[in-house]
């Protein structure tokens, strides 16, 4: 039997994936089995029964390294059955920082000095997971490069390893990869930029472009400096990299992106422009240069972005990510039509990305005024994202310009209660509170039109 579950993240420890009795039941999995876990890609773990606190029924409780090998994140699903396991003969793993270590080893304590597999004795594995060993006082993290045989195998005294001298040179040339390195970023951008609002940080002292050595003093622990600090020993690694290999286009790839992210942009154009020459019908490269040049900071005209954008949709058509990001674009620079066209054809596409709806919404909502399209599309976006609650507020601030009071209540009703605002008669007041606002800016938007005869867009129902 195989089941969808909803990931949430656990702290257990790697390659153990938390579920109650009920969903183990349901599966037909028993604790301490070997389970298959299907996201974006397929992983392997060690099924265990939750305690008190990781029990919820449809739920699968998973560590860090195992939602990435499974290519997820909390809050998305993932199918899972029971392993068919094989014992695994031989085990390539690769490091992915630089380290030193034995070439190849057979399973033994006195010869394990320096990095002790017995940490993983009994885990399953699979090609391409990410597997952290403790090695002398060090986390150290590897890829499984290869297994034999192939599928899901599980380690054990016998199975012989090798461990290759090389370094992981970077990831795979694609989106997702591109999301990961920027995602991670931009999260630790948004913690930076939250102590500041806190008063955690001087304001006063906060430049828009990083100043790294001022942040390792005012804070040398915040995640971002630890961001910011590995992203520069990657590129000085990738840098020797493309140095040594100039063909090498993954890794100028690779060093395009974290010297975007660190906002070095005239670098990262050279980048993606040597990377291009190499590999010219590469959709991820044009996707990444684009994105380069829509950051603004390189003063490119708005064609030229798009340009870069179809290019990587025309080299790959059926990639939903490059529509959405031309559609973002295009969002960004008011050319609002463009935008409605690429966010149509993605749902003709891919009809349940909830992404185009929402932008869809926002689009009738904000600029065409259409109000009974913005509500459509929200609703059907609710449909897919029903945990999102900020759209409510949206939907009640549509239901108010339909002059449909009691579902705009509802709506502001929904959005409080999600927040979890307080009590009863507070978030009947904050209700109230919503509708007499968006009452104010209806009658202020009415006497706009009524100042304005050349005003064309009236609300519309």
């Amino acid at each position: 039997m195989e089941n969808k579950l909803k990931v949430e993240k656990s702290k257990d420890k790697p390659g153990c994936a938390l579920m109650d009795a009920c969903n183990l039941e349901e599966l037909g999995i028993a604790p301490g089995s070997v389970i298959e876990i299907e996201g974006k890609r397929t992983t392997a773990a060690i099924a265990r029964k939750s305690d008190t606190g990781y029990s919820t029924k449809g739920v699968i409780y998973l560590d860090n390294y195992t939602m990435e090998n499974a290519g997820v994140n909390a809050g998305e699903n993932v199918s899972v059955k029971n392993a068919d396991t094989k014992t695994a003969e031989k085990v390539i793993f690769r490091p992915i920082e630089d380290f030193s270590i034995i070439p190849e080893i057979k399973y033994d304590k006195t010869e394990l000095s320096k990095v002790d597999l017995s940490q993983i004795l009994n885990h399953p594995l699979r090609q391409g997971d990410i597997i952290p060993v403790h090695c002398e006082n060090e986390l150290i993290e590897f890829v499984v490069e290869e297994t034999v045989p192939e599928g899901t195998v599980v380690f054990n005294e016998n199975t012989v390893i090798q461990v290759s001298k090389n370094i992981i040179k970077n990831t795979d040339l694609s989106p997702e990869h591109e999301n990961n390195v920027l995602g991670k970023f931009r999260e630790a951008e948004k913690a930076f930029l939250d102590m500041i609002r806190h008063g955690t940080v001087d304001r006063t002292k906060y430049d828009t472009d990083y100043d790294i050595d001022y942040l390792k003093i005012i804070n040398p622990l915040t995640e971002i400096v630890n961001i910011l600090k590995k992203f520069e020993e990657e590129i000085i690694n990738l840098q020797k990299l493309v140095r040594k290999d100039p063909n090498d286009v993954l890794a100028r790839y690779d060093l395009a992106l974290r010297l975007h992210a660190l906002r070095r942009y005239e670098d990262a154009e050279e980048e993606y422009n040597r990377a291009l020459t190499l590999a010219p019908d590469s959709a991820v490269l044009h996707a990444g240069y684009a994105n380069l040049l829509a950051s603004g900071r390189l003063h490119y005209s708005y064609l030229s972005v798009k340009k870069e954008y179809m290019a990587a949709i025309e080299l790959n058509p059926d990639n939903i990510e490059y529509r959405l990001m031309l559609a973002k674009f295009c969002l960004k620079n008011s050319y609002n039509h463009e935008a409605y066209e690429t966010l149509q054809d993605i749902i003709k596409l891919k009809p349940d990305d909830a992404r185009a709806y929402k932008l869809l919404g926002n689009l009738c909502f904000a600029e065409y005024k259409k109000y009974a399209d913005a509500l459509n599309y929200y609703k059907k976006y609710i449909e897919l994202e029903p945990d999102d609650h900020v759209v409510h507020y949206a939907l009640g601030q549509i239901y108010c310009r339909l002059k449909r009071f009691k579902d705009a209540k509802r709506e502001f009703k929904n959005y409080i209660d999600a927040d979890n605002m307080g009590v009863e008669g507070y978030i009947d007041s904050e209700v109230e509170e919503c509708i007499d606002l968006q009452r104010q800016l209806m009658e202020m938007e009415s006497e706009s039109d009524e100042s304005c005869p050349s005003c064309s867009i009236k609300n519309q129902s």
